[in-house]
């Protein structure tokens, strides 16, 4: 049995990426590979990540504030 993971907002181990910072809530190293939360803080404007497909897994997005826009494959 696995114990509940709570992080607080603002903890968690981070990466800065240009002037957006991503928080690793969640890794698939807490949950076998099966699961992994992250949260990114984005300037307005700021470009996301290029085009890309997962084969592995679903990206799943919630957006607290403002809007994102994203393109989607098949």
């Amino acid at each position: 049995m696995s114990l509940p993971i709570v992080l607080q907002p603002g903890r968690g181990k981070f990466v800065k990426l240009g002037t957006s910072t991503c928080t690793f809530k969640v890794t698939g190293e807490n949950t076998n590979g099966h699961f992994g939360l992250f949260e990114f803080v984005m300037e307005p404007g700021t470009k996301g990540a290029s085009p890309h497909i997962h084969k592995q897994l679903t990206e799943i997005f919630h957006v607290v504030e403002g809007e994102v826009e994203s393109i989607r494959f098949g």
